[in-house]
C-alpha cells in the first residue's frame, strides 16, 4: 500500500478510537482495529492477480459465464 493510503487509515483508526473511548465504548477499540486491518489489507490487495482467467460458471444462472 501506498504510504498516504497507509497514512489515511492510521489517521482515522486513531480518531475513531479515541471518539469510542470518549463515548464510553471501549470494546469497540478491537473491532475498529479489525476494520482498519481489513481496510488496509483490501487497498494493498492485487486485484488483477488472475484477471484473465476463464469465467467462473454459476449453476444458478444457465447460460451465463
Amino acid at each position: 500500500m501506498d504510504q498516504p493510503a497507509n497514512d489515511a487509515v492510521k489517521a482515522w483508526l486513531a480518531l475513531a478510537m479515541a471518539d469510542a473511548k470518549r463515548r464510553g465504548l471501549p470494546d469497540l477499540v478491537p473491532l475498529l482495529e479489525s476494520l482498519a486491518l481489513a481496510v488496509s489489507s483490501l487497498r494493498a490487495a492485487d486485484w488483477n492477480d488472475d484477471a484473465g482467467g476463464p469465467a467462473l460458471k454459476d449453476s444458478r444462472h444457465p447460460g451465463r459465464g
